[in-house]
């Protein structure tokens, strides 16, 4: 209401109740003084009340907004990024690094096997894998801004480096590969080899023929796929050395 607001409320009290007071004999002019001034401050007490609470009202509807806000970007169970976070960062992070001449890539991993992991060992122990990889993820990230790791769906998640050329990229891959293997959770269903849960990762950079951040994408996914063919029993595969030959093997991966 303002100052005025509450003083114009008050006086408005005061000018209804006051006469009718003074006409029954009630009270004298300095009663009616004093119930004017009561009437300002009544008027006054109420508008600080009601501000209060609204104040209080839009404050708990903003930490509200803000958590909804959230709740749509961060996927629930790993606590990384959505892939709506992705489709709306990437065509963002693609114009930037094609504008300033910076070097933009990215990893897409995908946990090996995991179907026979949930079919083995149960879902509680699948979302508890899921989890544990993604922690691993988000510690490999340089920490720069820009840097993003989202669950892409189901196992797969991506790792977005804008900065960070294919050289660095495959470093990052094999740190996660690596520090995934070293978690040491058990998957001895993995077609009698795996006798732990890894990781495969490919890696790819974003190109001047690129016209779209999609090809970057679908560049990334071919490369885990040709990393999938090169995975062993301890580690899961990865390109970054060069996947020379094993290219034709990759029509039976499927895990």
């Amino acid at each position: 209401f303002g100052l005025v607001g509450t003083t114009a409320i008050g006086l408005l009290y005061s000018a209804v109740t006051v006469p009718a007071w003074l006409l029954a004999g009630d009270i004298g002019s300095t009663g009616a003084v004093r119930y004017t001034l009561f009437g300002v401050i009544l008027a006054h007490g109420l508008a600080f009340v009601t501000t209060w609470r609204l104040l209080t009202e839009r404050r708990l509807l903003f930490a509200e907004r803000e958590r909804l806000e959230e709740l749509a970007t961060i996927d629930p169970l790993t606590g990384l990024a959505n892939r709506r976070v992705l489709d709306r960062l990437l065509p963002e992070t693609w114009r930037e690094a094609h504008q300033q001449g910076r070097p933009l890539s990215m990893l897409m991993l995908d946990i090996d096997y995991f179907k026979s992991f949930n079919d083995a060992y149960g879902h509680l122990a699948g979302d508890h894998a899921l989890r544990s990889v993604a922690e691993v993820i988000a510690r490999a990230l340089p920490g720069r801004p820009g840097d993003l790791a989202a669950r892409y769906g189901g196992e797969e998640f991506v790792v977005m480096l804008p900065g960070s050329d294919k050289v660095t990229a495959a470093a990052i891959a094999d740190s996660i590969r690596d520090e995934v293997a070293n978690l040491r959770i058990a998957h001895r269903a993995a077609r009698g080899e795996h006798i732990v849960l890894t990781v495969s990762v490919g890696v790819a950079q974003a190109e001047p023929g690129m016209g779209r951040p999609d090809e970057l994408v679908r560049a990334a996914d071919r490369d885990l796929y040709r990393a999938k063919a090169a995975r062993t029993g301890t580690h899961g595969g990865s390109c970054a050395g060069g996947c020379d030959g094993v290219a034709a093997a990759t029509a039976g991966i499927s895990a």
